[in-house]
């Protein structure tokens, strides 16, 4: 196995700014789009608390936005996006699978490859094993003449593997890591098809997609009129690419407004859009994963049913389905998982209730209910029995007070 240190260079520093009609001219073109980003909402519309309601058993879910959003601006209590967004034309790259790391030269790896150095360098030691995390000493096993040997290394190396497939034709990458969830394809891989509207150019670029792709990924890219012809699967672990078209996303992390506009706007009108007023009660159960299920959900859903729930198996919908459902919804119930961010469908408004483990404290669809205007509240659940699945035990009528009393004051009349 051949070591190759690398460095980091930015987008900014390795491509050129040109006008958009000008990107595929040449190698190294870069497009910023700068305009004015309005406002987004504030957190303070959220919370079944905030509207002066004591809902008690809820789980305090503000912390999480400081753990997990860097552009959370406490004093306007919003997420502000802090740049543009932008396309970019880069030549001979090569990119490193799980972590999805694009080289753009043997020691020269871009730092935007996910969001920027800094994710990237998390993301590329923890899911690439092609590059070992910044300032982390880490031992290694090298299969060498004399056996197996072992060395610690500082980071910024990468075990160069060679080239497994190449590209020979321009491509947009419309992959990542965790691209097969749900949540991470709907929130970050999805909407860097923006770039099509901004330079219609790109309409007819070929996609580059990691392989096996999901019928999830499948039925968006439809939804969005990209006939499959138009794939290219990644295959292998190693990507050699002579011409890569590279959209950043819409903002870093996307928790933003623009997000949840985009795919409302372009996915939405599969189900002929939001339906003039939301009357469903739905209830999610996760009864068929593997984890984060309610073990006593035979106690929780007979009353759910009794105030008008209906009971929802998504993995078992398509998404046209999924988006009619969560557009309908006037409440929705569900325990956490990767579904949640169905939320963006729903009408703003739709109050959302999520069952959370105690030992998995992950409010992140928070973020997806406020920026969609809907009203967001979370009930931890006890996974004392189950914590490596983070099966839960809800505590029923701890529930049911809640969305009894959201009912009553705040679902739209």
């Amino acid at each position: 196995m051949n070591l190759v240190s690398y460095e980091y260079v930015s987008v900014k520093d390795w491509c050129r700014s040109v006008e958009a009609a000008n990107l595929l001219n040449e190698a190294g073109n870069r497009v910023y789009f700068r305009r004015n980003i309005p406002p987004q909402p504030s957190i303070d519309v959220l919370g079944l608390r905030a509207r002066g309601n004591d809902f008690a058993g809820l789980a305090a879910v503000e912390h999480q936005l400081l753990a997990y959003v860097d552009n959370f601006d406490p004093q306007t209590r919003a997420i502000q996006p802090p740049s543009a967004p932008f396309v970019a034309k880069l030549e001979n790259v090569r990119i490193e699978y799980p972590g999805f790391g694009i080289f753009v030269d043997q020691h020269l790896l871009l730092a935007e490859s996910y969001h920027g150095a800094e994710y990237t360098t998390a993301v590329m030691g923890w899911h690439g094993k092609a590059g070992l995390r910044r300032n982390v000493r880490v031992r290694v096993e090298f299969d060498t003449e004399a056996g197996f040997e072992s060395k610690e290394l500082n980071s910024m190396y990468f075990i160069d593997r060679g080239t497994d497939q190449y590209c020979d034709e321009p491509a947009i990458l419309l992959s990542g890591i965790a691209a097969r969830n749900y949540h991470h394809w709907l929130i970050e891989i999805l909407p860097k098809l923006w770039c099509v509207d901004a330079i219609p150019e790109l309409g007819s670029v070929p996609l580059m997609v990691r392989a096996p792709v999901s019928r999830f990924q499948l039925e968006t890219l439809v939804a969005l009129g990209i006939p499959r012809e138009r794939l290219r699967l990644f295959t292998g672990n190693v990507l050699a690419m002579k011409t890569l078209i590279f959209p950043s996303p819409i903002v870093p992390g996307n928790y933003s407004a623009q997000v949840v506009a985009w795919l409302r706007t372009k996915l939405l009108p599969v189900v002929g859009g939001p339906p003039a007023k939301a009357k469903g009660l739905v209830y999610v159960s996760r009864s068929k994963a593997t984890r984060r299920r309610v073990l006593n959900e035979d106690q929780l859903i007979p009353k759910l049913e009794a105030r008008g729930f209906r009971v929802y198996f998504l993995e078992d919908m398509p998404v046209k389905q999924q988006l009619e459902t969560f557009s309908n919804a006037k409440m929705v119930v569900m325990p956490h998982g990767a579904a949640g961010v169905n939320i963006v469908f729903a009408q703003p408004g739709c109050v959302f209730i999520e069952m959370v483990p105690v030992s998995y404290q992950h409010f992140l669809d928070l973020i997806y209910a406020s920026l969609n205007n809907c009203i967001y509240g979370a009930v931890l659940c006890d996974d004392s029995t189950s914590q490596q699945t983070q099966d839960m035990v809800a505590d029923v009528d701890k529930l049911l007070n809640v969305v009894d009393r959201a009912l009553e004051t705040l679902a739209p009349k």
